[in-house]
């Protein structure tokens, strides 16, 4: 999935800067698909340049604030992307390499990644479970935008859907840890008393 269509797919919100794009990307996106500024504010210029987009600057202060809007072409765009099958980027799976070697490797090293990677998993369902709050509150920034041109019920099976997605994140989340108490327990039964002997020599 290129960039261009999540900037498209938030711009179909509301109108935004670089800035705002980059803040509600972390908000609400990052989780699903996380942009640099170094790939915002390109894609944002080519897209102007296809007419998918339209730059609008106004003054603040002493300085201009570009805000980008959506062209019907853009939604048209984004729109067709919706339909088209998925497309999967190759798979990168760095722990699991990582864990592929851990028969070589000293058992504080084996350890402390290990551990690494469920904290870090850990911290996510937290961040999760705070997001999935305020969905259903109707606090999320992404939400708030959207109260004002939806109705009710529409508005409701926006929060439905998005809830669905952060469930699915969290459960896996919790997948990821419950894959590596299982590495864990695979190197402390087969491999760890080796690896201490070693640290040991």
């Amino acid at each position: 999935m290129a960039t261009r269509y999540v900037l498209l797919g938030l711009l179909d919100i509301k109108p935004m800067s670089g800035y705002d794009i980059r803040r509600n990307l972390k908000i609400s996106l990052d989780s699903l698909w996380s942009a640099s500024y170094g790939q915002i504010y390109p894609t944002l210029h080519r897209l102007a340049d296809q007419g998918l987009v339209h730059a609008v600057s106004t003054p603040t202060g002493s300085r201009e604030r570009i805000v980008y809007h959506l062209t019907d072409e853009g939604r048209a765009e984004f729109e067709a992307w919706l339909n088209e099958p998925i497309s999967y980027p190759p798979t990168r799976d760095p722990f699991r390499f990582w864990a592929s070697y851990i028969d070589v490797l000293p058992a504080k090293t084996v350890r402390t990644g290990i551990d690494r990677h469920i904290s870090t998993y850990r911290a996510r369902i937290i961040y999760y479970d705070q997001v999935l709050k305020s969905i259903e509150d109707g606090e999320h920034p992404m939400i708030k935008a959207r109260a004002a041109s939806l109705p009710p019920d529409r508005l409701e099976r926006l929060k439905a859907t998005r809830s669905m997605i952060f469930l699915e994140l969290r459960e896996l989340a919790e997948f990821e840890i419950a894959s590596a108490e299982r590495i864990r327990r695979f190197w402390l039964d087969n491999l760890a008393e080796d690896a201490e002997d070693a640290d040991d020599a």
